[in-house]
């Protein structure tokens, strides 16, 4: 999984120093490993029991959702982290979702999402797997919000 992630954040040009901010950062795999390369890490988790596992374990954790977190005026992250969250959405608070995310870049800052490809039979198997799942996503669909 580390080294998925470095290639992932290699590919995003994210690295060493960067400020980040995970969505839904479940057992904190990704928080962990991105402090030890030295990135500055903020995550926000809706599992109480994940959160309780999180902040013990030292992580800058909010339990909540997004609309949940006060960030203090100015606050601007170089790469805001979603790994399969966004099919958790519907389109409606994907929309808002990312238009709050937007504001909350720093310049030339990166969103970077994974999610199932709703546009392949292999990625459907996952959507219909998980009744969370809400919206079924692809490359298109994300260009369509992203216009």
């Amino acid at each position: 999984m580390d080294e998925e992630f470095g290639i992932e954040m290699s590919w995003a040009g994210i690295g060493p120093g960067a400020r980040i901010l995970e969505l839904g950062y479940g057992y904190a795999h990704f928080l962990a490993w991105a402090t030890a390369q030295g990135c500055n890490v903020v995550g926000t988790e809706i599992n109480p029991g994940l959160h309780e596992a999180a902040t013990a374990a030292g992580h800058d954790v909010h339990l909540g959702t997004l609309d949940d977190i006060d960030f203090a005026t100015g606050t601007a992250f170089d790469a805001i982290i979603a790994f399969d969250v966004f099919e958790h959405l519907t389109i409606s608070e994907l929309k808002e979702t990312l238009t709050r995310l937007h504001g909350l870049l720093a310049e030339g800052g990166v969103v970077f999402s994974r999610f199932p490809d709703g546009g392949s039979p292999f990625g459907l198997a996952f959507m219909a797997g998980d009744i969370t799942h809400k919206t079924a996503l692809n490359g298109s669909a994300m260009e369509q919000l992203g216009a």
